[in-house]
């Protein structure tokens, strides 16, 4: 019980007053130098690890804000040059113009949909398949349209919308953003 109680008293001093004569100086030097070493392992290599990984996930976050922000002013950009393609004010040279710039950007979504595949992998491949069907569709519609057959465009924007709405959705999921 006595040598139990000399070790509190020695931890007890030891977290207490480490300037207490009873104190060992070589415990008081060691615990300093123990307490320095840990703070200077802490800031050569803890805190850039910590660092290093806020800065990747700000980039990351950035990265898919910009993906997400880009798909979606596409998107309404090419419903309302489809739209804008309907009207019937338009002269022959305005809307082949339009049809042209359509075609343009539906290549260009269909690439993106492309990048999105090799950058999201597998868990994107359901969203992407709908998105380029949708696609599809539309450049169908404009094929079909530039041949002179008449066919009703709603059903077509209207499953470009909800295959974008998906896509967007999931890309905000992996981003972590609730509202877009």
């Amino acid at each position: 019980m006595k040598m139990t109680n000399k070790y509190f008293r020695a931890i007890k001093i030891s977290f207490t007053d480490w300037n207490k004569p009873e104190f060992p100086a070589g415990w008081s030097v060691l615990g300093k130098v123990t307490l320095i070493s840990i703070s200077v392992f802490v800031a050569i290599v803890v805190a850039p690890l910590v660092n290093n990984k806020f800065e990747q996930e700000a980039r990351r976050s950035a990265f898919y804000t910009s993906t997400i922000n880009a798909l979606n002013n596409d998107t309404k950009e090419l419903i309302a040059k489809f739209n804008l393609l309907h009207e019937k004010t338009l002269d022959a040279d305005k809307k082949n113009e339009i049809f042209l710039n359509i075609k343009t950007d539906i290549s260009k979504l269909q690439w993106r949909s492309v990048e999105f595949s090799l950058i999201y992998q597998r868990e994107i491949d359901p969203y992407v398949a709908r998105y380029q069907a949708s696609l599809e569709g539309m450049d169908s519609y404009l094929d079909a349209a530039d041949d002179g057959n008449q066919v009703k465009p709603d059903p077509i924007i209207e499953e470009f919308g909800l295959s974008s709405a998906r896509l967007l959705e999931f890309l905000a999921r992996k981003a972590g953003v609730q509202d877009f």
